[in-house]
């Protein structure tokens, strides 16, 4: 028999406009394909204070990688953002709920700052990491969410120490690993890092960002995603954000479920795949 294939198409909610628009578009076209998604949400804050405003507004330096957040926000959104700085999907609960219940996975993303976690988390303690994971699953309790299973760091800053922290808090699956290969994660491992391997150059920017940051047209960024496909024997995981892909590119994402479905892929969200790839 012809190996099974899979593809998961994950989404980081790392800032408060993913949640307004991006994630129910996404939800609405996965409806439509009759797929799930595994959403990797944040539930505390996406900045610090100390970043200054002014940092945020001024053009991306590496408009080669992707757009500003100026250009993606527009600047009186970003300011107002930044001013207010507001819990992400903590201040959603009913969305998340409405996620859960039309069958897509939701994951942990960080803990109370995705900010603070992006520049810190390799210099935190064990015990700063554990409070940090604390902080995102107890309000999944508190919402009558499902215990996440799932987690990623936000901008991929995985401390050496965070699988067994992970372990000992019954996550079974980090997705921190950048690697275009299709290497599935040994069944020995007690949490499993799935590689994320289509994606913006470096991991830095979702896969459709980037390509549209770099002047490709909607036909190149299809033709690019199928040869994506082409290299990926059993396993494929892309990964953009909620509000550019569910906001700016939801056609895209639309064709290249069609295009992955054609190739033979099954979509599915992550802690699925993990069940039938690893544990079964």
């Amino acid at each position: 028999m012809p190996q099974p294939k899979f593809i998961c198409f994950r989404f980081d909610i790392d800032t408060p406009k993913c949640m307004e628009g991006g994630v129910e578009n996404l939800m609405l076209l996965a409806k439509k394909h009759q797929v799930s998604f595994t959403f990797f949400v944040s539930m505390g804050k996406a900045f610090r204070r100390r970043i200054s405003i002014k940092k945020k507004l001024v053009q991306n330096s590496d408009r080669a990688a992707k757009f500003s957040m100026t250009e993606k926000l527009s600047r009186s959104n970003l300011l107002d953002t930044f001013l207010k700085n507001p819990t992400i999907g903590a201040s959603h609960p009913e969305l998340l709920k409405e996620m859960v219940a039309e069958g897509h996975e939701l994951g942990l993303h960080g803990g109370k700052n995705h900010a603070t976690w992006e520049q810190n988390a390799h210099t935190c303690s064990i015990e700063t990491l554990e409070d940090e994971l604390c902080f995102g699953f107890h309000l999944f309790s508190e919402f009558n969410l499902p215990h996440p299973v799932s987690f990623a760091s936000p901008c991929w800053n995985s401390p050496i120490q965070l699988p067994a922290i992970l372990y000992k808090k019954h996550f079974k699956i980090l997705a921190d690993r950048i690697d275009t290969k299709t290497e599935l994660p040994s069944i020995k491992k007690k949490v499993k890092n799935y590689p994320t391997n289509i994606t913006g150059r470096d991991g830095t920017v979702g896969y459709l960002e980037n390509l549209r940051a770099l002047g490709h047209t909607t036909p190149e960024i299809l033709t690019d995603f199928k040869k994506q496909l082409q290299t990926k024997h059993s396993f494929a995981m892309v990964f953009d954000h909620p509000f550019y892909a569910g906001i700016h590119e939801i056609e895209v994402v639309d064709a290249m479920l069609t295009i992955a479905k054609d190739a033979g892929f099954t979509v599915q969200r992550l802690d699925k795949i993990n069940e039938k790839l690893v544990c079964e």
